[in-house]
């Protein structure tokens, strides 16, 4: 158990280290279409890194277990739990597309390991150091268009989306629904069985993230909260945002991401829900 004794520690090393945070909140105001630099949930890179540290450990121990002739003492995550860490991170913009499979296959079929890193090699770090507040523009012109939400923009183009009309007029893709998220058990194997392979081929890392999230919708992995697609929606504005700023390499920076941030703009970021001068199909158009 001194793998995961180690792991434990080295996250505490890690807790406030500004650079392991994202300093990007997650909702924005809706009358001004600014956003707060904050730190909030760990930074993309440094989940990454746990991930494969994890995975690292797991592949161990299962090497060792066999070797032993037992069955390993832990799973740290089953392949449910890392479909889940895409479709999760792809909602909310952060990771590259596959970025939680792609170390999977690394680890467990190319060799690869990853070690923790010496808690001697890491500066000490405090909450002063995760102080820093600020503000900045976010909500682009297109940023309350019905394409920037919970839509699947390459079943639209070819008259095949399904949707779903919330209560408010919403319209968003169809989903399977129900009374919790989960990834389905035998959609997850058929996925790592069959179609891994050929998802991580037609999605590149750099690819919008989004494309991650309307795959696993499709084939009816994935089931969402039955009253969480208007939340579904909402992210999905953020996570598109984040994609067309390009910003989702500088979350770990509150100072580069302001001024990332602030460069996007000439004028003012949108105050009120626009009406897109765009067609529809030139709107479809860009995002394709």
């Amino acid at each position: 158990m001194a793998p995961l004794r180690d792991l434990r520690s080295y996250m505490l090393a890690k807790h406030f280290d500004p650079s392991a945070r994202c300093w990007l909140a997650r909702t924005i105001n809706e009358d001004t279409g600014t956003i707060k630099i904050v730190p909030n949930s760990y930074s993309p890179k440094h989940c990454l890194d746990l991930l494969r540290i994890m995975l690292t450990i797991q592949i161990r121990e299962e090497i060792d277990a066999g070797r032993l002739g037992i069955a390993p003492r832990f799973t740290i995550l089953d392949e449910r739990q890392i479909i889940a860490i895409d479709f999760i991170s792809a909602r909310y913009g952060y990771q590259n597309s596959f970025s939680a499979l792609r170390a999977y296959k690394d680890i467990y079929e190319r060799g690869m390991r990853y070690e923790i890193p010496s808690l001697g090699s890491i500066a000490k770090f405090t909450e002063k150091d995760v102080a820093f507040r600020a503000e900045a523009p976010f909500a682009d012109a297109e940023y309350h268009s019905a394409w920037r939400g919970f839509r699947n923009l390459a079943h639209a183009m070819v008259d095949w989306e399904a949707t779903t009309t919330l209560a408010d007029g919403t319209i968003v893709q169809s989903a399977n629904v129900g009374d919790e998220f989960e990834i389905d058990e035998e959609g997850a194997q058929y996925f790592m069985g069959f179609d891994l392979d050929y998802a991580l081929d037609r999605i590149a890392p750099l690819d919008n993230p989004m494309l991650v999230v309307d795959y696993f919708v499709g084939l009816g992995t994935a089931t969402l909260y039955k009253g969480g697609l208007g939340e579904w929606n909402r992210m999905a504005k953020m996570s598109n945002q984040i994609f067309v700023h390009g910003i989702k390499d500088v979350l770990h920076d509150p100072h580069a991401l302001l001024k990332a941030l602030q460069s996007k703009f000439d004028m003012e970021p949108s105050l009120a829900v626009p009406s897109s001068a765009a067609t529809t199909l030139e709107q479809l158009s860009f995002w394709l």
